[in-house]
């Protein structure tokens, strides 16, 4: 039926005619290389938005706190965080999702038992734990609450969102269950 209110009511879909796959590989020269399609989806705009964000985030809290700092104080050692050193941070963040251990601490041992050396080799631990303390992703100063309950990382979601639509058209048929996701607990959103 065309009508809209009808029970029986079919709205007619287009045909699907677009080409699937990655869309940007055209405009770039091809690479074997891992970190160009990383690049392809995630942009050097995202990682520069933030440490913008990290570091607006991190001078208003530092702003903030009472004073005096201790000499090793977090607020005190703080130095803006560089796009390079944030690329460095979120790989560390990817390799403790493989490989677990109880403590943060712990991926910086050097304890031939535990020792994981790319952490160390990459970046020291009080600089990681710094920058995951000011890690942030929306200007407080702005942006209050909202009744979006993702409004912290929003900004993140729809960057992540318009480049990997820009740079990948998904197939015409797509399933996602949630029984490829090990979780038993509930949303709001």
């Amino acid at each position: 039926s065309d009508d809209p209110d009808s029970p029986f009511f079919r709205p007619k879909i287009p045909d699907f005619t677009a080409r699937s796959g990655i869309t940007d590989i055209v405009n770039r020269p091809i690479s074997d290389d891992i970190m160009f399609f990383v690049n392809m989806f995630i942009d050097n705009d995202f990682f520069e938005f933030l440490c913008d964000q990290t570091n607006l985030y991190a001078d208003q809290v530092i702003l903030a706190a009472p004073r005096p700092f201790t000499r090793y104080s977090l607020y005190q050692t703080w130095t803006p965080v560089s796009v390079k050193e944030m690329k460095k941070f979120l790989g560390l963040i990817l390799i403790t999702g493989i490989i677990k251990k109880p403590t943060l601490k712990m991926y910086w041992t050097e304890d031939p038992l535990f020792c994981t050396p790319i952490f160390s080799k990459t970046m020291p631990r009080n600089r990681f734990e710094s920058i995951l303390a000011f890690l942030h992703f929306i200007d407080n100063s702005i942006f209050h609450e909202s009744s979006d309950r993702l409004y912290k990382i929003r900004p993140v979601l729809e960057r992540l969102s318009d480049n990997f639509s820009k740079v990948y058209t998904p197939e015409i048929q797509l399933a996602l269950d949630e029984g490829m996701l090990a979780w038993r607990g509930r949303l709001r959103f």
